[in-house]
């Protein structure tokens, strides 16, 4: 591969690698050289899936682009385009298919020279890269007609596109035949028509029929159906396509007394409903037809799709459906057991969904059975707060993905006879003012859009490790039973890995069908994020629909009712955590303090303490807890503290009986190890007793968070003075005993402990 790299801020651009290009349309780029005469980088826009149309390559200005890198625009990406059979070595490619070997090393001879490293950044320079492929060509074949050099050119263009396309390396021109499902060997030859079934095939007439391409009289044949019957009718495109084989796709002839008579034409000779619609979508665009329709034929249409799910939702963020499954990937835990990295069986993933516009609104991820406390609970927290904190531990940098103005209520909550149906969700349900719709029994074609969602999820996950397809076929069968042993991925890089696939689908110009004659007119792109943020501006009330992070908080979130304030802040997770406020409040009440902990299972940055007057004031995790715990979860923190006390009192055990000595300093060592280490790829057997462990992390999980407390049904000024009231209470004989004070850690020399600090004030005299 050809050494060409530059630099910028902290970032090499390196020849073959990709980057995310974050920018008003996001671009998965891969760099291919830097051009040093005309001072430029040059780039390939490249995608998951192949496509075949050679591009020119992206010549952007080096001094640009060294400045957005610098601000973050540029993020380098692991390899995702290059096919598996493209890291095969020679031996065996030649081993599994000799042809196949030996023409893709023809086809790279034959541009060997224009992709030495010397001439790279000539060949696909934008301004230099036809003068070099045509001399190229000149020099291959000598002297062509200008039909035949142009064929040759084209020829060599391909080839370039696919070379830079995937990894400017000699298997990247291996012929991607071996990509179509084959599993016992890379590729088979066949003399089998590919392509799209047409009408006839449909039909049943046979598959000889199969893939009739496309001809210059259909493009006018599908014109006149979409004037007649798109826009003369009202009709969409299906109805559209069947008017047109019913109507247009006839033949006239004459009986022998001279009587006129029309037969439709052959079946063979139509074009499928994928070429049509093809055909039909440029033209609609071209022509402007979807905008000839009038806002009357509009209303009519929505008025005769009767039967469809948005029918009960006129308006965006007026119903969102929620609904929750196993997802199809296995999980691991972020901690070592016994030297092993332990399964953790299949997440549970709960999604909430605006039925209008289909925007995906709220998520949450988490082990253990469907449930309200831990599942949709936290869903529903999600849709409602701001995703901004959520994002940055996930670490996506997706500032416009969900707006903090569109975080409003909905008015309803359609749930199934599940978990979401409880007495628990009704009642944080009404301390919201949020209405809720429950579903029949086996009824979920009545909610589509969040299952098609949770479908989409679940299939772009279903090819990674520990993932699998839910079909009947053998080999995803086999995918599912052996997805324990290459499991790899935690619940936290599963939840990341999902959220930027929903922040893509949010994105995607899909929605066609939703656009009125108004947002038509306004020029409202297909998207579900722009439908719903044109729904939001423009309907009244928004404001009496978004709450305060307070209301929400104490609804949804854990509580601590009850933990002790010191001077260096709460004890919480086996860390520190403080605020400025909460220092100026320690320092203000004198003797033993106790205030309320709002905090996240999941996320354990997000902490939050109940003042005096009923507001939240976010609490601060300390350095070594960030550097210790690393991206674990509140739950696995908890569960990993148990298990390192366990451990602990075990080695006392042994200790007592003289078999061996705990070694404080390893177990620190291997707390730090377990935190900073990549996770184990593969293991040769699954864990054993999934459940237990389970289980534990679920209890460790649960172990002191209120359920529903009857102090949360108070209205917010009550609830603040009753918060006061336990905090500031004068009467000692009244207060229950305060907990014993925790046995003061070691402290570095020249730094008073809490223990001397809290004497000190008893004596009256303040070190402060």
């Amino acid at each position: 591969m050809p050494e060409d790299s530059a630099k910028a801020g902290g970032i090499w651009f390196s020849t073959g690698k990709l980057y995310l290009r974050h920018s008003r349309k996001r671009q998965l780029l891969r760099f291919i050289a830097w051009h040093r005469e005309r001072d430029e980088l040059l780039f390939k826009e490249v995608d998951e899936k192949w496509h075949k149309a050679a591009k020119n390559a992206i010549a952007i200005d080096r001094a640009k682009a060294l400045a957005s890198a610098k601000h973050g625009h540029f993020e380098e990406v692991d390899e995702c385009v290059r096919r598996w059979f493209m890291y095969l070595t020679d031996e065996r490619l030649q081993a599994e298919n000799p042809q196949w070997f030996e023409d893709s090393r023809a086809d790279f001879k034959t541009i060997e020279p224009l992709v030495a490293p010397h001439r790279l950044a000539q060949t696909y320079s934008p301004a230099t890269g036809w003068q070099v492929i045509r001399a190229h060509v000149e020099s291959l074949w000598g002297q062509l007609s200008e039909k035949e050099a142009a064929t040759r050119v084209q020829q060599l263009r391909r080839l370039l596109h696919r070379y830079a396309w995937f990894g400017l390396n000699d298997n990247a021109l291996l012929n991607l035949e071996a990509d179509k499902g084959k599993t016992s060997e890379l590729f088979v030859f066949t003399q089998e028509k590919r392509g799209p079934k047409n009408a006839a095939v449909q039909a049943g007439r046979g598959e000889q029929y199969e893939g009739r391409p496309t001809k210059a009289r259909d493009v006018h044949l599908v014109e006149q159906a979409l004037r007649l019957f798109f826009v003369g009718r009202d009709r969409n495109y299906r109805a559209t396509y069947d008017d047109m084989r019913e109507h247009l796709c006839v033949q006239a002839t004459r009986t022998p007394d001279g009587q006129e008579v029309v037969y439709p034409i052959s079946l063979g000779k139509v074009m499928s409903f994928d070429q049509f619609y093809r055909i039909a979508r440029k033209l609609v665009t071209a022509f402007a037809l979807d905008a000839a329709k009038e806002a009357a034929a509009d209303r009519k249409e929505m008025l005769e799709r009767s039967g469809y799910s948005t029918d009960l939702a006129p308006r965006a963020a007026d119903v969102y459906d929620t609904d929750t499954t196993e997802f199809n990937r296995q999980a691991v835990a972020a901690f070592e057991i016994d030297g092993e990295v332990p399964n953790l069986g299949k997440i549970t993933f709960v999604l909430v969904v605006d039925r209008k516009s289909g925007k995906f609104v709220g998520w949450h991820v988490y082990v253990g059975n469907e449930n309200w406390d831990e599942g949709y609970r936290l869903a529903l927290f999600c849709a409602l707060t701001s995703k901004t904190r959520q994002l940055e531990w996930l670490g996506i940098h997706e500032p416009d993905a969900f707006p903090d103005d569109e975080n409003i209520a909905p008015h309803f909550i359609y749930v199934d006879g599940g978990p979401g149906s409880s007495d628990a969700a009704y009642a944080a349900s009404s301390r919201l003012n949020i209405d809720r719709a429950i579903g029949g029994p086996a009824t979920p074609y009545w909610k589509p859009n969040v299952e098609g969602g949770i479908g989409i999820l679940e299939h772009s996950q279903a090819h990674l490790s520990g993932g699998y397809r839910r079909t009947s076929r053998a080999r995803d069968r086999q995918a599912k039973r052996n997805a324990k042993l290459f499991a790899s991925a935690t619940p936290y890089a599963i939840e990341q890995q999902l959220v930027k696939d929903l922040i893509r689908q949010n994105r995607a110009r899909n929605k066609a069908h939703l656009l009125d004659h108004e947002m038509k007119k306004a020029g409202i792109e297909p998207s579900s994020n722009a439908i719903f943020s044109w729904y939001v501006n423009k309907m009244g009330g928004v404001e009496d629909r978004r709450f305060s992070e307070a209301e929400v908080y104490l609804a949804l979130l854990n509580q601590k009712p009850r933990v002790r304030v010191t001077h260096d802040g709460i004890w919480l997770l086996n860390v520190r955590y403080n605020s400025d406020r909460l220092r100026a409040y320690r320092r203000a009440m004198p003797g033993p303090l106790y205030v309320a902990i709002l905090y996240h299972p999941l996320r354990p940055d997000e902490a939050y303490w109940l003042t005096l007057d009923g507001a939240i004031d976010s609490l601060e995790r300390d350095k070594r807890g960030k550097e210790a715990n690393g991206t674990m979860s509140a739950r696995e923190i908890e569960l990993y503290n148990a298990r390192i006390l366990a451990s602990g009192i075990v080695a006392e055990r042994k200790k007592k009986r003289k078999k061996g000595v705990a070694v404080t300093k390893e177990q620190a060592r291997i707390a730090l190890k377990q935190a900073a280490s990549p996770l184990t790829k593969q293991r040769n057997a699954p864990t054993e007793n999934v459940h237990h462990v389970r289980k534990v992390q679920a209890h460790r999980y649960r172990k002191e968070r209120p359920l529903d407390q009857p102090d949360l049904h108070l209205p917010p000024g009550q609830r603040g003075a009753q918060a006061a009231k336990a905090a500031a209470s004068p009467s000692r004989a009244s207060s229950p005993a305060p907990a014993p004070a925790p046995h003061p850690p070691p402290v570095a020399p020249g730094r008073a402990s809490t223990a001397e600090l809290w004497r000190q004030r008893r004596r009256g005299s303040d070190p402060e």
